[in-house]
């Protein structure tokens, strides 16, 4: 089945090529398909949908996609790539039914805006993708907040449809970068949405433009629906002709969970609370045991955001203020605690954690907030030892 699903792709990537010679026809039809988030347990980057573009021409037997979100996991040190920043993505074509049946499969809704162009436009739009999927032209180097499948499909069609298409200046601006990827993460996947806020630092707490929010699929959609387009007889015209919904979903719901950041940093705290106010009142305590793991675990936090920060090429992890907190040298004074160890480094810590607790409605980074019990429970154990220490 596979052979013949790719039999059939590759006769109608020889009939897209082929008629790129000859061109489309004027019954061609362009649209954008934007998919929705996938479900709760699917991978990370379902939750921010897809974007694409269709293009339809029965006279020549097409019904073909073009994406820009495909990536080879066979990829020569392909993780190592993707956690610095330099994994290469390519356009991709693919047979609309193949594309349509999978997102069914996936349980993801798929919705098209049929697109209100000339035949001139069509033939320029058609003529550029398939030049963009030339083996020179089809890599790029992805950026999920300012190159990536919907970013790409948006100045696609600013470059090919020029002055004659008119985008909404305001739409959907004002929010940061990290409020719009909390928008769609923090409900379906907490922990993730915790990871990425604990990875990413200041550039994401940028304000995004109606331009820079496109980033997302869904805010594509709905700047193509505001657009207008001009006609050749000078008429404005919406961009955006039809839409249709190409999938029946089975009905979605988000399943929750008690099992997530916030709960988990608050049940520490209290446990750790617990601990601290009997061996403080018995005059135990003295082997720090809970402390080496809890201070080495913070260390080894700091160490990867040191590395986001430093040894990457996202674009948005420098300059990341949970480092404070996350203190990479840590990992040396967890190894080296003992009733001998300098009690000054964990009243120094200790305090900077409160600084940090105090400021942290006024830093230029928002903060997690199912962090706030990590960051008091690491301050409480911290002037703990300092006590013990002196």
């Amino acid at each position: 089945m596979l052979i013949v699903k790719k039999i059939i792709l590759l006769i109608l990537l020889i009939s897209s090529f082929a008629s790129y010679a000859q061109t489309i026809s004027k019954n061609a039809i362009v649209s954008l398909i934007t998919v929705g988030p996938g479900e709760q347990d699917d991978e990370l980057y379902t939750v921010f949908g897809h974007s694409a573009i269709r293009i339809q021409d029965y006279g020549l037997g097409l019904d073909i996609v073009y994406n820009y979100g495909a990536f080879d996991f066979n990829t020569e040190g392909f993780y190592i790539k993707f956690m610095r920043g330099q994994l290469l993505y390519r356009m991709n074509i693919e047979a609309f039914n193949n594309e349509i049946s999978n997102w069914q499969y996936q349980n993801r809704s798929v919705d098209e805006q049929v697109l209100e162009l000339s035949y001139k436009q069509k033939k320029e739009l058609f003529a550029f993708l398939n030049k963009n999927y030339l083996p020179e032209n089809r890599y790029y180097n992805y950026k999920f907040f300012f190159d990536n499948c919907s970013t790409r499909i948006g100045d696609i069609f600013k470059t090919v449809l020029k002055d004659s298409v008119q985008f909404s200046s305001t739409l959907n601006a004002g929010k940061t970068y990290r409020q719009w990827i909390d928008s769609c993460a923090v409900k379906q996947k907490p922990w993730s949405d915790f990871g990425m806020d604990l990875a990413i630092g200041v550039p994401s707490d940028a304000k995004a433009d109606a331009k820079d929010a496109l980033f997302l699929p869904m805010n594509l959609m709905a700047s193509f629906d505001s657009a207008k387009i001009k006609t050749i007889d000078g008429k404005l015209l919406s961009l955006v002709k039809s839409k249709n919904s190409l999938t029946m979903l089975n009905e979605k719901s988000i399943k929750y969970s008690w099992f997530n950041p916030k709960n988990i940093g608050w049940t520490l705290f209290f446990i750790l609370l617990a601990l601290t106010i009997y061996q403080y009142f018995s005059q135990s305590g003295n082997r720090f045991v809970i402390d080496k793991i809890l201070f080495f675990v913070a260390g080894i936090a700091g160490i990867i955001i040191f590395l986001l920060w430093f040894a990457t090429n996202h674009g948005v992890t420098e300059l990341n203020f949970n480092i404070i907190w996350a203190f990479p040298f840590l990992i040396y004074y967890a190894f080296k605690l003992n009733k001998n160890s300098n009690a000054s480094f964990f009243l120094f810590y200790g305090l900077a954690l409160i600084a940090f607790m105090i400021a942290w409605k006024f830093l230029p980074q928002e903060i997690n907030i199912a962090l706030f019990p990590i960051v008091l429970t690491l301050a409480m154990r911290s002037l703990f030892v300092w006590k013990k220490l002196r």
